[in-house]
C-alpha cells in the first residue's frame, strides 16, 4: 500500500468515471442523464429557486437554466413564481418527475450493489462515510465546489 498520498485525486477520478459509467447507462432508459438526477434528487422533498439549485448541484447559472430547460421538456419539473418574491422562479417536480426519481433511486441502488458488491458490508459503509466526510469537508473548504452530479 502507498500512503504517499500522492494518488488520492487519481484514484478518486478513476473511481468517479467507473461509476459514472455505470450509472449513466442505468439511468438512460429512463430519459435523464446524472445531471439531471443531480437536479431532481434536491427537488424530491421540496421546491427550490434555481439559484438554490444552482449551489446545491455546484452549476452554474447558464448550466443550471439548460438542465431545467430540459427537465421542464421532458414533463419532469414545472417552474412557479414564488408567492413570497415574484422575482423568484421555483421548480417544483410534476408527478412524473417524482415518478422518474423514484425508478432512478431504484436504479442507482442497483449500480452502487454492483459497484461495491465484493466488498463485505462494513468496507461499503466504511466507503460511503469517508466519501460523506471527503465532500463535507471539502464543501465547508470550498463552497463553490459543491456537487451531486
Amino acid at each position: 500500500m502507498n500512503d504517499s498520498g500522492y494518488e488520492i485525486g487519481f484514484l478518486l477520478r478513476r473511481a468517479h468515471v467507473r461509476a459514472s459509467a455505470a450509472f449513466k447507462a442505468a439511468l438512460a432508459p429512463l430519459g435523464i442523464e446524472p445531471r439531471h438526477f443531480a437536479v431532481l434528487h434536491e427537488l424530491l422533498n421540496v421546491p427550490h429557486s434555481q439559484r438554490h439549485l444552482m449551489d446545491l448541484v455546484g452549476s452554474d447559472k447558464s448550466a443550471m437554466v439548460r438542465l431545467i430547460d430540459d427537465l421542464e421538456r421532458a414533463g419532469l419539473v414545472n417552474r412557479q413564481v414564488s408567492v413570497q418574491d415574484r422575482r423568484v422562479q421555483l421548480i417544483t417536480l410534476t408527478d412524473k418527475g417524482t415518478a422518474t426519481m423514484r425508478a432512478a433511486k431504484e436504479s442507482a441502488t442497483a449500480v452502487a450493489t454492483a459497484l461495491t458488491e465484493h466488498m463485505p458490508p462494513a468496507n461499503r459503509h466504511q466507503l460511503a462515510d469517508l466519501l460523506r466526510e471527503f465532500i463535507t469537508s471539502a464543501t465547508a473548504t470550498h463552497p463553490t465546489e459543491t456537487g451531486s452530479a
